[in-house]
């Protein structure tokens, strides 16, 4: 028996970039749910229960940093692995999004292959920055 895909959960204040992210996702076997701004994006996290977020940083009403340091404080989201893609470009940024508690940082535009093989490696459990 093939156990069920795992579920990546987008959260993304872009809706064209869940579009374009999805069906890659889904080519490669996993299950995606959507959330399209930062409270949204909490909420779905506990009803989906995802195995690994990918996080935006620059959203409305609550940044992907705040979505993150959120998720890490809290013991039932604390292990998930947090892969912010964003277009903040610069080391800064990264420093940040790492230091909240994010396993890879991914500038937009993004290597598909590059993304689909951290992915994996987090699922896997082989931790590595980006």
């Amino acid at each position: 028996m093939t156990p069920p895909p795992l579920t990546i959960l987008i959260i993304d204040d872009e809706p064209d970039f869940t579009v374009l992210l999805r069906p890659r996702l889904e080519r490669a076997g996993y299950q995606v749910q959507a959330a399209y701004d930062g409270p949204e994006g909490l909420t779905a996290v506990r009803a989906c229960a995802p195995a690994l977020i990918v996080l935006d940083i620059s959203m409305p009403s609550m940044s992907g940093f705040v979505v993150c340091q959120q998720l890490k404080a809290a013991p039932e989201t604390a292990a998930i692995p947090v892969i912010l893609l964003t277009a903040k470009a610069q080391e800064h940024e990264r420093q940040t999004g790492l230091a909240c508690g994010a396993a890879a940082y991914f500038t937009k535009p993004f290597d598909t292959p590059a993304l689909l093989a951290a992915i994996q490696r987090l699922l896997t459990g082989t931790h590595s920055e980006d």
